[in-house]
């Protein structure tokens, strides 16, 4: 992953921190005392870790698919036509449990 990536998660992070923290009613510098540290095994660390580890994989079949492609090979087109429905599919689902997990993510601010 690029380290602006990272860059880019640890804001995102420390962003939904300091909401939870606001909605409980810290002030600054209560939150920064508290730290506010989110369980390993929320759903939003599910979500993000299935994202880190499913993109290299999806990267390394594309670049090989992309080259059987150049190399001449015929049936690449329905590989990589499948390759991109999975990672379609896999988007939904990170989508589809980060709108699931709303509910249980503003009950465990109250």
């Amino acid at each position: 992953m690029k380290p602006v990536s990272r860059g880019v998660i640890l804001v995102l992070a420390r962003a939904v921190n300091a909401t939870r923290a606001r909605v409980r009613g810290l002030g600054g510098a209560d939150f920064a005392s508290t730290a506010v540290q989110p369980k390993p095994n929320s759903v939003e660390d599910i979500i993000a870790a299935f994202a880190i580890l499913a993109r290299p994989w999806f990267l390394r079949r594309m670049d090989a698919q992309i080259s059987a492609r150049d190399a001449g090979d015929a049936d690449v087109v329905r590989r990589l036509r499948r390759l991109h429905w999975a990672g379609m599919l896999c988007n939904a689902i990170q989508v589809g449990a980060a709108l699931a997990s709303i509910p249980y993510i503003f009950a465990s601010l109250t």
